[in-house]
């Protein structure tokens, strides 16, 4: 079988939909899958050369739009797995509807969490089939870094923009420094949205004990979970976060805000592994 996987193509490879996808296609070729992965602006081309039996587009709005287009064109079956903005929207809007329509339209659909279908058909009717893949990955032998002093090492990990609470973060790092807490915050990611951006940069400079640092290749990411203490999402909304997932399997806690997405994950998880915090939260008792 020939698969044609679609992956955002802004994102960089540092991204949370890069790395799914990456994951995708590292399951399917260990199956006997024959598999091309490309962005949507390469379709084309690629169907010009190369008849895949079915086409997966991950992100319905930047993928699955153009994916519907070939995939009628062309007969070919269409599958798309959805990301958290497709369901959730962004931090400023709610989701895109075309990419709403394209989920309507597809063969099949694919998510993590099995409540998504109720909420899925609440906004656009009838479904295609539904299935539930859950996302997993496998504990790590990772060796802990022995950090002098006491501080608390707090890792963000996420693109810089709006979704992702970057601000939200450093706001409670300074609550937990009033509270007389030796902590840090490193962010880790690249910048996504530059107005957003500047904001965060603007705040950091007036908390220097903080930092960021710009996209690390994901091969390389065990060696910052190495040194965390703590993963923390502050995030608007996400799907089944892979900075989560990894942290897991680094054998790093984790705080995140209630938030689509994060009550799914997180929801049942041993408080030693994970726990929630509300928007009003004191936060100080999670950790």
């Amino acid at each position: 079988m020939k698969i044609l996987l679609l992956t955002p193509s802004h994102e960089s490879k540092a991204r949370g939909n890069t790395v799914t996808v990456d994951r995708w296609k590292n399951g399917l070729t260990r199956h006997g899958v024959e598999v091309k992965k490309i962005g949507p602006e390469s379709l084309e081309k690629m169907l010009q050369t190369w008849r895949p039996d079915l086409i997966h587009a991950h992100h319905s709005a930047i993928s699955g739009v153009p994916a519907l287009t070939w995939s009628r064109k062309l007969g070919i079956p269409l599958v798309i797995s959805i990301s958290g903005t497709d369901l959730n929207g962004t931090a400023d809007a709610g989701p895109d509807p075309a990419g709403l329509e394209a989920l309507g339209k597809a063969r099949a659909i694919i998510s993590p969490f099995p409540d998504n279908q109720a909420r899925l058909s609440r906004k656009i009717g009838l479904l295609p089939p539904f299935h539930v893949i859950r996302r997993g990955i496998r504990p790590k032998a990772v060796q802990k870094k022995e950090k002098p002093g006491r501080t608390l090492e707090i890792l963000q990990v996420g693109g810089i923009r709006p979704v992702k609470g970057q601000l939200r973060a450093l706001e409670l790092m300074a609550r937990l420094r009033k509270k007389a807490l030796p902590a840090r915050l490193t962010l880790i990611g690249p910048v996504v949205d530059g107005s957003y951006a500047r904001e965060v940069f603007a705040l950091l400079k007036k908390q220097p004990q903080d930092r960021h640092l710009a996209a690390i290749p994901h091969k390389d990411m065990d060696r910052i979970y190495a040194i965390g203490d703590v993963l923390l999402n502050c995030s608007e909304n996400e799907g089944a976060a892979n900075a989560i997932l990894e942290a897991w399997s680094c054998g790093v806690p984790v705080a995140a805000r209630k938030a689509p997405g994060n009550n799914q994950l997180l929801g049942k998880a041993p408080v030693k592994i994970a726990m929630l915090f509300h928007e009003q939260s004191d936060f100080n008792p999670l950790l």
